[in-house]
C-alpha cells in the first residue's frame, strides 16, 4: 500500500478572516508587522492582529542584534508544533522573512518600485507549509542598498541601516569638521597644493575637493586618534569609513608623489591617476591601530578615483574596499569587463570582504540601459572574490525591467537561477501572452548598446570610464545610434504587452512601461537622432536635415498626444512619493529641445528643401502655438544671420582676456574664409602644460576657448575650420555657458574629419538661461602632430529664441532636502493626496526641517531695486505641541552657503488651521559680485514643536515697492 505523506499547512487567513496572530517580543518589530500586514490585505482583504490571543495559530516575532554586522541579514521560521511559528530575525533582516511569507502564501511577488508593481491575484485565503525556512548562506552579508528607490524598498530588501559604513567619510571619522572648525586644523594633515602652497583649511565642501596628505606619518597618527576616541563612545559600532573624499584633491607634496610613482596607473580611461600607495599606507597604519582595541570592528573605503588600483602590498584584513565600476557602459566591451574583473579578482584575494559601488543605474536615460546576464554575472563573480557589500547608485523604476528584482534576489541569494528569476518577472509583469514582447523590448535595448552604430558614437568612447553619469548631454549620446523605426518600434511591443494584459494589476504595469515609451519615442522624435550622424549627433546634409523637420511635421499630432499621455503620468507617478519624477528627470517642456533640433539643422536653411521643412513645421496646428512660435523664430534668424559676434571675420585683434587656451594661436592672412583674418591655432605645440588643461577625461584632445558675453537666450553658433595636414585629424565646435569665466557645461568629444585643403563648417547650440553671463566657442582638435596649423574662421553666433528669467515658483516636497529628525510625508484629506513635510522633532533648539534651493541649482538674478517674497501655508499636526516656525535664505558664497538678510518670517506660532507666512528678502542684501544669486530657502521649528505640515512654499521676485501676487 502506498502511503503519502501531505505536509500540514499553517493558515494566515481563510475566507477573508484572520486565522493567526502576531506576538510580538520587541516593539522594534512592529512597522515591518505593520506593512506585511497591509500586504497581506491586499490581497486577502483580512490583516493579522498584533497581540489577539484567540486566533487558531501564533506567530512570535523575536528580534536579535548580533555583535557582527555580517549576521544582519540572517533570519529564520521555525515551527515547535503546527500551530505555533516563530521568527527569529534582526530589525534589518525581519522584512525579508515577512517577504517570503507572503510571497509563499499569497503567491506575490514585489517585481519593482512602483505601487503596482506588488503583483498578486486577490484570494479569499493564505497559507504556508509547516516547514523550518532560513535566510540563504551565499549572499551579500555586509550591505544591500541603493540610492533611491521610490517605493517597495523595503520589501525589496534594499534598504540600508547605515551599520557598515563606506562613504566618502574622511571628515566623520579621521577628521570631525565640526571638532577641527573649533579647534583649527593641524598643519601636518593639510595637503600640499600644485602651486606648492598647504591648504589651510577645507574649502566649500567637507567631503569634495581636498584629502589629507596621506603619506604624512602624523596624518594616520592623529586620525587614529580620533577613531579611537570615536570608537570607545560608540562601542555598539562595529564600522566606520575612510572613504576618500570626492572630486580629487589629493595632496602634491614631494614624498606623495615619489610614493605613488611606484604604483599602476588606473584602469578608467577618463582618469588613470592613482594614489593608492600612499593612500593605502595610511589605511593600513589606521586599521592595525583600529584592530588592536576594536578586532571586530570592519573598515569600509571607496575604491574610487585614484584608489581603485590595489597596491604593491598587502592591504589590513579589517578593510572592506567597495569598488566604483559602471557596468553597463563595460558590459559591450569584453576588453574592458576583463580589466575590471581582474582588479576586482586581485582585491579579493588581498582582502577577506570586498564590496562594489555600481553605477550601471539611472532614470536619466530614456533607453532602458539592460544586460541581464552580464549583470547576473557580475553578482555571482564579485561573490565568488570576496563580495559582501552592495550599493547602487540608482534612480529606478519600471523602465529598467527586471533589472531591479534581478538584483534584490540575486543580492539575498546569490545561487538563484537568473534565467529562473527573469523568466519569473517576464511571465508576472503582464501575464504568459504579454512575455515575448515584453522580452523583445529588453532584447533589443541589449542589442543596440552592442550595435556597430554605438560605436561610433561619443557613448562608447565612455565605456572604460569610472561612471558614465547620466546628465542631460549624454542622455542625448545614448541615443546617438538610433534608427529610423527603432524606437517606434519598441513603444509599438510596449502597446503589445498592454493588449495582451488581462488582470488589473497586469493592465496597470503595462500602461506604466506604455507611458515610458511614449515618453521615449516624443524625446527621440524631437532629438531628430534618427537622421543624424552618430558620431556628430548633426545631420550630414541638407536632405537629412529636412527629414528631422519632415518627420516632427508628419507625426506632431501623435507625438503631442503621446506627450500628453506620458506628462499626465510622469506628474503623478505611480510611487508613494509623487514628487519623484515632478520635473526632476522628465522634461517637461518640449519647447527648449524643439529649439536645440532646429539650430541643429538650421545651418542647411539656404537649402529650399529645409526653408520649406520650417515653414511646414510652423504651420502644424498640432503643435502648440508656442511652439510654432518657436520655428517661426528660429527660421527668421537663420534667413537673416542676426550675428551678434563682432568679429567674425577677425578684422579686429582678439582680446586675449577672453581667451582660454596654452595653444600657441594668433590672427593671419595666410589662408581666409571670407574675413579679412582667420584664426590660426597649433595643436600639437601647446606652451606648456597640457594641451587641454580644462577636461581630465579628455587629455587627448587639444581645445581653444574664446569667451563672449550675452544675454539670456538661446543661441546657435558656427565656425569653419581648414587645415593642410593629412591623415586622421578631427575637430569638433562646442558653445557652453559660463559665469564669471567660469565653464557651466561639458560634453563628450563629437569628432568631425577634417579633410585637407578643405573648409569644414561646424555648429553648437547652447541656451544661456540666468544663471550664465556669457559663452565661450570652443575648438577641440584631435589627432594633430607637431608643427601642423589649422585656421579657424567665420565665427557667428546668432541668438535664434530668446529665455524668460525665471520670476516665480513652487517648491514641492520632492525638491526640498531634510533636515535631521524629518522627513516627507503624504496624507489623505477630503479624498486626495496632499503633499507636505513634516518635521517631528529633535534635541536641538533650532532644527532645520526643510532645505530647498530657489530657482533650481543654477540660481536667480535679481536685480539692485528687487525683492523676492516667500510664502508657506502651514499648520500644526499636533494641538498638545503647537509647532513654532520660521524662515530665512542663505547665499551661496565662496563654495559655502552664508545666511543673507533678516529672518523671513520668526517665531510664528501655528494652530492646527492652515496658516499662510510669508516675508521677503532685498536684492540689497546679497553678494554683489555674483551674476546669479544661488539662494537656499531654509524652514525650521523651535525646540518643542511638535508635528509640522508644511502644504505648500511659493515664491516670487517683485519690484521692491510691488507685494508678492
Amino acid at each position: 500500500m502506498l502511503s503519502i505523506i501531505l505536509a500540514a499547512s499553517f493558515a494566515l487567513v481563510e475566507n477573508g478572516r484572520p486565522m493567526a496572530a502576531f506576538e510580538l517580543a520587541d516593539t522594534n518589530a512592529t512597522s515591518d508587522v505593520e506593512l506585511f500586514n497591509r500586504r497581506l490585505k491586499e490581497v486577502t482583504g483580512a490583516s493579522l492582529p498584533i497581540g489577539g490571543t484567540a486566533a487558531k495559530n501564533a506567530i512570535r516575532v523575536s528580534l536579535t542584534r548580533p555583535d557582527d554586522i555580517s549576521r544582519r541579514f540572517e533570519w529564520s521560521i521555525r515551527f515547535p508544533d503546527e500551530r505555533r511559528m516563530e521568527i527569529v530575525a534582526t530589525r534589518r533582516s525581519l522584512m525579508a522573512a515577512l517577504v517570503s511569507l507572503i510571497e509563499e502564501s499569497c503567491d506575490a511577488r514585489f517585481l519593482g518600485s512602483e505601487r503596482c508593481m506588488f503583483q498578486f491575484e486577490p484570494r479569499g485565503g493564505a497559507a504556508v507549509e509547516v516547514r523550518d525556512r532560513k535566510s540563504a548562506p551565499h549572499c551579500y552579508t555586509l550591505c544591500r542598498s541603493v540610492f533611491r528607490v521610490p517605493g517597495n524598498k523595503r520589501e525589496l530588501g534594499l534598504a540600508d541601516d547605515g551599520a557598515f559604513r563606506y562613504t566618502h567619510g574622511i571628515p566623520i571619522y579621521a577628521f570631525p569638521k565640526d571638532k577641527y572648525e573649533k579647534e583649527g586644523w593641524p598643519e601636518a594633515i593639510m595637503p600640499t597644493l600644485k602651486d606648492g602652497s598647504k591648504l589651510k583649511r577645507p574649502k566649500g565642501s567637507f567631503f569634495a575637493g581636498w584629502q589629507p596628505c596621506y603619506s604624512s606619518p602624523e596624518t594616520a597618527r592623529i586620525a587614529s586618534e580620533n577613531i579611537l576616541e570615536y570608537l570607545r563612545s560608540h562601542p555598539h559600532d562595529k564600522s566606520i569609513t575612510l572613504g576618500v573624499n570626492d572630486s580629487r584633491g589629493y595632496c602634491e607634496c614631494a614624498r606623495c608623489r615619489e610614493i605613488n610613482a611606484k604604483g599602476e596607473p588606473a584602469l578608467f580611461t577618463n582618469n588613470p591617476m592613482t594614489v593608492s600607495e600612499s593612500y593605502y599606507m595610511f589605511v593600513n597604519a589606521v586599521a592595525a591601530a583600529v584592530s588592536r582595541e576594536f578586532p571586530d570592528v570592519r573598515i569600509g573605503l571607496l575604491a574610487y578615483t585614484g584608489t581603485i588600483m590595489p597596491p604593491t602590498f598587502k592591504v589590513a584584513e579589517n578593510v572592506v574596499p567597495m569598488m566604483t565600476f559602471d557596468l553597463c557602459a563595460a558590459a559591450p566591451d569584453p576588453a574592458v569587463v576583463a580589466r575590471q574583473e581582474d582588479v576586482i579578482r586581485r582585491w579579493g584575494a588581498m582582502v577577506r570582504e570586498t564590496g562594489t559601488w555600481s553605477y550601471e543605474w539611472g532614470r536619466s536615460y530614456l533607453l532602458p540601459r539592460v544586460d541581464f546576464s552580464a549583470q547576473a554575472h557580475r553578482l555571482k563573480f564579485l561573490h565568488e572574490n570576496g563580495g559582501r557589500a552592495y550599493f547602487g547608485e540608482a534612480m529606478l523604476d519600471a523602465l529598467e525591467g527586471p533589472k531591479l528584482y534581478l538584483t534584490s534576489k540575486l543580492l539575498a541569494d546569490v545561487d538563484l537561477d537568473p534565467e529562473a528569476l527573469l523568466g519569473e518577472w517576464f511571465t508576472r509583469y503582464a501575464g504568459k501572452a504579454a512575455e515575448r514582447p515584453l522580452r523583445e523590448i529588453y532584447a533589443r535595448a541589449t542589442e543596440y548598446a552592442r550595435s556597430p552604430r554605438m560605436k561610433q558614437t561619443s557613448f562608447w568612447r565612455q565605456r572604460g570610464y569610472i561612471y558614465v553619469q547620466p546628465t542631460d548631454a549624454r542622455q542625448k549620446e545614448q541615443l546617438a545610434a538610433i534608427t529610423p523605426g527603432f524606437v517606434p518600434g519598441l513603444l509599438a511591443l510596449a502597446r503589445e504587452v498592454r493588449s495582451a494584459a488581462k488582470t488589473p494589476g497586469e493592465k496597470r504595469r503595462a500602461e506604466v512601461l506604455v507611458h515610458h515609451f511614449e515618453l521615449l519615442d516624443v524625446c527621440a522624435a524631437f532629438f531628430g537622432y534618427a537622421h543624424c550622424r552618430p558620431d556628430t549627433r548633426t545631420p550630414a546634409d541638407a536632405a537629412a536635415a529636412a527629414a528631422m523637420l519632415g518627420e516632427l511635421a508628419d507625426r506632431s499630432g501623435e507625438l503631442m498626444a503621446e506627450f500628453a499621455s506620458a506628462k499626465a503620468y510622469f506628474l503623478d507617478p505611480d510611487f508613494e512619493n509623487p514628487d519623484y519624477y515632478r520635473g526632476a528627470y522628465v522634461p517637461l517642456d518640449l519647447k527648449p529641445m524643439l529649439i536645440e533640433t532646429l539650430v541643429s539643422v538650421g545651418r542647411f536653411y539656404s537649402d529650399k528643401r529645409v526653408a520649406d521643412a520650417f515653414a511646414r513645421l510652423a504651420g502644424c496646428d498640432a503643435l502648440p502655438a508656442d511652439m510654432r512660435e518657436c520655428v517661426k523664430s528660429v527660421a527668421a534668424a537663420f534667413a537673416e544671420r542676426r550675428s551678434v559676434f563682432d568679429n567674425p571675420g577677425f578684422e579686429k585683434p582678439i582680446d586675449e582676456g577672453r581667451v582660454k587656451s596654452p595653444l600657441p594661436h594668433e590672427l593671419t592672412g595666410e589662408v581666409l574664409c571670407g574675413g579679412a583674418k582667420t584664426l590660426r591655432l597649433m595643436p600639437g605645440d601647446p606652451a606648456g602644460g597640457d594641451a587641454n588643461p580644462y577636461d581630465n577625461a579628455q587629455k587627448d584632445i587639444a581645445v581653444f576657448h574664446l569667451d563672449q558675453d550675452v544675454e539670456p537666450g538661446c543661441y546657435s553658433a558656427s565656425v569653419k575650420v581648414w587645415t593642410a595636414a593629412k591623415g586622421a585629424r578631427f575637430a569638433d565646435f562646442v558653445l557652453w555657458r559660463q559665469s564669471h569665466g567660469t565653464f557651466k557645461d561639458w560634453s563628450s568629444f563629437r569628432p568631425t574629419a577634417l579633410k585637407s585643403g578643405k573648409w569644414r563648417s561646424l555648429s553648437a547650440f547652447c541656451k544661456v538661461d540666468s544663471t550664465a553671463d556669457g559663452v565661450s566657442f570652443g575648438v577641440r582638435l584631435k589627432g594633430f602632430q607637431q608643427g601642423e596649423k589649422v585656421y579657424v574662421g567665420d565665427v557667428r553666433l546668432v541668438k535664434v529664441a530668446p529665455v524668460q528669467d525665471v520670476r516665480r515658483g513652487e517648491i514641492r516636497a520632492g525638491e526640498f532636502m531634510l533636515g535631521s529628525g524629518s522627513a516627507v510625508e503624504n496624507g489623505e484629506e477630503s479624498g486626495r493626496r496632499r503633499r507636505f513635510i513634516v518635521h517631528r522633532g529633535a534635541a536641538a533648539s533650532l532644527i532645520s526641517f526643510a532645505r530647498a534651493t530657489i530657482a533650481g541649482h543654477g540660481g536667480l538674478r535679481l536685480k539692485d531695486d528687487e525683492k523676492i517674497v516667500v510664502k508657506a501655508v502651514c499648520r500644526s499636526l499636533d494641538p498638545a505641541h503647537p509647532a513654532i516656525v520660521g524662515s530665512k535664505f542663505s547665499e551661496k558664497s565662496g563654495g559655502a552657503y552664508h545666511v543673507v538678510g533678516n529672518a523671513l518670517f520668526w517665531n510664528r506660532k501655528l494652530s492646527v488651521k492652515a496658516t499662510e507666512l510669508s516675508g521677503s528678502l532685498d536684492a540689497s542684501a546679497l553678494d554683489k559680485k555674483h551674476a546669479a544669486h544661488k539662494l537656499l530657502l531654509h524652514v525650521f521649528a523651535l525646540k518643542g514643536s511638535g508635528p509640522v505640515a508644511v502644504d505648500s512654499v511659493s515664491w516670487e521676485v517683485v519690484h521692491g515697492k510691488q507685494e508678492g501676487r
